[in-house]
């Protein structure tokens, strides 16, 4: 369901806008429209925002060329050329996506045709990355890659109406200090109506592009496990946990985030979901450098699935894992071996 209680809507079929009233159920909604409150389906609704956009677009047109009617046009009164952006170093240190926009004529003016996305970096190391780009729920691009500081690299190019169709963003970013290696996972969705503003702004400023920041730190949660290679079994830590960490291995760990995060309230599911694998990865290292726990179970709810998904991913990378399987019991269970 892409529509919340409170949006601004219109009818595909008349082209009269309202505001969704209520969700009945997945699909369905009650909208009002004209004072009356009336059923719809979500395949019949869209989002007046592009409407509302190309109509202000339109009459700052028409506003222009009656201010210019009659006049003398000198090179000043043009509007100018929308040149290579060189200003990414301005940028506060991280990683960001760039939107430059690709133009077509059509009716002796300017439009937007697509997008192209770029990956820039601002961050001071040499960071692998992992993303994978998905429109209305459907996975339409996935790429691994490297960037290095200041550098940037095309990344996809979109057409404007799957631009402005909500596109998301899931990012794994890895880290590499020495001989540690951090993982950090990022959602980026840029809505459609934050989109248009976007669009006015770069033609209001005559901008070549937009920023979207992937994140502007890395919290990385540093835990030393003794002397141990972390991946490998080693007998000699135990649930006692040891002196440097003060964490204990635990048979059984719950992600819900109100379960490890006191002030979990406010923060939004990119940042919920970082603290849970945080957690999660933590608690993995103890749990295999600890003979004495196998199966590890871990408790990460039904909800839609990304938390699960993303545990999943990190024990397919993770060598000392053996399997990991649904509790027969419970499916907001999983279970993870590990190789003897």
């Amino acid at each position: 369901m892409k529509f919340s209680v409170g949006d601004k809507i219109k009818l595909r079929n008349t082209g009269e806008e309202g505001v969704v009233m209520e969700i009945i159920q997945q699909q369905y909604l009650r909208v009002r429209v004209n004072g009356v409150v009336i059923p719809a389906e979500e395949a019949d609704l869209d989002f007046p925002y592009l409407d509302w956009f190309l109509k202000d677009r339109a009459e700052k047109k028409a506003l222009e060329k009656k201010r210019l009617k009659g006049k003398t046009v000198y090179i000043d009164n043009i509007k100018k050329d929308k040149s290579e952006y060189t200003a990414e170093s301005l940028f506060a240190p991280g990683l960001y996506l760039l939107w430059q926009p690709i133009y077509r004529e059509q009716d002796d003016e300017d439009v937007i045709n697509r997008f192209k996305v770029y990956l820039f970096s601002e961050w001071p190391i040499t960071l692998d990355y992992l993303v994978d780009i998905s429109i209305r729920s459907k996975k339409v691009f996935s790429f691994e890659g490297s960037i290095r500081f200041q550098e940037k690299l095309l990344l996809y190019s979109l057409p404007f109406d799957e631009a402005s169709d909500g596109p998301l963003f899931d990012f794994e970013i890895r880290e590499r200090k020495a001989d540690q290696l951090s993982s950090h996972f990022f959602q980026i969705k840029l809505a459609r109506k934050k989109m248009i503003d976007r669009v006015r702004q770069l033609q209001d400023e005559n901008l070549a592009l937009f920023e979207v920041p992937v994140f502007n730190s890395l919290a990385i949660k540093k835990t030393i496990i003794g002397d141990i290679i972390i991946g490998q079994r080693a007998a000699r830590i135990t649930t006692l946990g040891t002196p440097k960490t003060r964490l204990k291995a635990k048979s059984e760990i719950d992600l819900h985030i109100e379960k490890i995060e006191k002030n979990h309230r406010g923060l939004n599911d990119a940042q919920k979901l970082r603290i849970q694998l945080d957690f999660f990865t933590t608690y993995l290292d103890l749990a295999i450098a600890d003979e004495t726990i196998n199966p590890l179970r871990v408790i990460h709810g039904i909800g839609q699935g990304v938390l699960k998904k993303e545990i999943f991913s990190i024990c397919n990378q993770t060598k000392a894992v053996q399997d990991y399987v649904y509790d027969k019991v419970n499916p907001g269970v999983s279970l993870i071996y590990f190789k003897n």
